[in-house]
């Protein structure tokens, strides 16, 4: 059986290779759309900042192709508060319950947010997490995991 391709086919083709998930040259795999948390996305972005009035990080890393890409996530769609604790929790919007929210930048390989947050019963906790392990870099784009 001969199988001929037509200009139009390879186009096909290439549009799905290059929209569809992350393309691993070396191994000729699909990457995993979602790397795991403990990915840190320090290890390949740089330039990190947060803005306290939207509690949104934004940092410049590198994709799969090498490239850098600058991008920004609300952490509100990656935290939530726990009882006075910041933990991570898809869309957990951790800034109605959590204020005095600082950001002490990237120190030895970590990148802190401390915040006083409500608790259930009692005082407002200070409460800190290490956005390493709540952040991912998904391919340039920061991503909660």
């Amino acid at each position: 059986m001969k199988i001929i391709l037509s200009s139009s086919n390879v186009l096909v083709l290439c549009a799905v290779v290059s929209f569809g998930a992350p393309f691993d040259a070396q191994t000729g795999s699909t990457a995993n759309s979602e790397r795991a948390a403990n990915d840190q996305f320090l290890a390949t972005c740089r330039n990190t900042m947060f803005d306290v009035q939207t509690v949104t990080l934004t940092s410049t890393c590198e994709n799969l192709a090498g490239r850098m890409v600058t991008s920004s996530i609300s952490l509100d769609s990656c935290l939530s508060n726990d009882n006075g604790q910041l933990v991570a929790q898809i869309d957990g919007s951790f800034s109605l319950t959590c204020q005095d929210i600082t950001f002490l930048g990237v120190i030895d390989n970590t990148v802190t947010l401390t915040a006083r947050c409500e608790a259930f019963y009692g005082p407002d906790i200070t409460s800190s997490i290490d956005l390493n392990t709540v952040v991912d870099n998904n391919n340039g784009f920061l991503t909660c995991p």
